[in-house]
């Protein structure tokens, strides 16, 4: 019989790595548009500050993303909780 508190686990896993998701596309989605306001290529200097913010902001979505991935694959493929790194029983 599945335990309670590994289901609790597993969705809470799956809504974070959503979430992750769903802001690095937001992320992505933000530095396309950046990217088509510069019709030249170059950014003028805001445009350029803007270009930095978006891909700090990406670099840290993604991370975010990676770290969510990877919770959630070693809980489903190995069974090894985020915190604790133990094997629930």
């Amino acid at each position: 019989m599945p335990d309670r508190r590994n289901d609790e686990l597993l969705s809470l896993l799956r809504t974070r790595l959503k979430q992750a998701e769903s802001e690095h596309r937001r992320v992505q989605s933000m530095i396309d548009s950046i990217v088509r306001d510069a019709p030249s290529g170059l950014p003028f200097p805001d445009g350029q500050h803007r270009c930095i913010l978006a891909a700090q902001h990406a670099e840290s979505a993604f991370a975010e993303y990676k770290q969510a991935f990877a919770e959630f694959w070693n809980y489903v493929n190995r069974g090894v909780t985020p915190d604790k790194g133990e094997t629930p029983k």
